[in-house]
């Protein structure tokens, strides 16, 4: 969620296509980092209860790495 709205406010701010994929990222790398201090209540973790909590949500990790990788891309095209 942090990733798309980083990415509709770039987009609605005018931004290029390079600049709305950098805002994703960003909003993705921050997204991963707040799940650190939210306890799982879904996926396979949730069995983890408040044991998840220190722990940054692989799924949102990789959803940053994701981002990451697709803007380097397009700089590295550009």
């Amino acid at each position: 969620l942090p990733a798309a709205e980083a990415a509709k406010a770039a987009a609605a701010g005018g931004a290029d296509a390079l600049s709305v994929m950098r805002a994703a990222t960003e909003g993705a790398k921050a997204g991963a980092a707040a799940t650190e201090q939210m306890e799982s209540r879904r996926g396979r973790s949730k069995k983890l209860g408040a044991r998840s909590v220190g722990h940054v949500d692989p799924g949102a990790a990789s959803a940053h790495v994701m981002l990451e990788a697709m803007t380097k891309a397009l700089e590295a095209k550009g």
